[in-house]
């Protein structure tokens, strides 16, 4: 049983989760000093939490030019 307000694990899998995501990375190159293009891998974790609204958080693999990285993304 989870609590009312509590974070709540999320499928990844979720078409809503994937578009998460997908605005997750766009914000990640707008903050990025780099000159590569980011790419998503995998939605490592995701968890939702409905507060005054919807609270999503996620846990990307993205790569860049051949190297991979984890990152956190709350959108």
């Amino acid at each position: 049983r989870s609590l009312c307000g509590a974070p709540r694990p999320a499928d990844t899998k979720e078409e809503k989760i994937q578009n998460y995501a997908e605005i997750a990375l766009v914000e990640v190159e707008k903050q990025s000093n780099s000159s590569y293009k980011h790419r998503l891998v995998n939605i490592l974790e995701a968890t939702t939490q409905v507060v005054a609204g919807e609270l999503v958080k996620l846990k990307l693999q993205v790569e860049h030019d051949e190297q991979q990285e984890d990152g956190s993304s709350v959108v």
